[in-house]
């Protein structure tokens, strides 16, 4: 049986997630780190997915 529910709810989720990035790719660097927590609370980052992205983002200046 379908959960029309939580295919809403997915649906919700994934183009929320959809601008997230649009606006993220296309901002600058300020607003982009702002964005980061919602992406990554959408996403449903773990402590470890945090500290990798922050450990690369400190080792480049070339990030995006």
């Amino acid at each position: 049986m379908l959960d029309f529910g939580d295919k809403s709810a997915e649906d919700a989720r994934m183009s929320y997630l959809r601008n997230l990035m649009v606006n993220y790719l296309s901002s600058d660097l300020g607003v982009r780190e702002h964005m980061e927590g919602a992406i990554g609370t959408v996403l449903k980052f773990s402590s470890e997915d945090c500290d990798k992205i922050s450990k690369r983002k400190n080792e480049s200046d070339a990030w995006f």
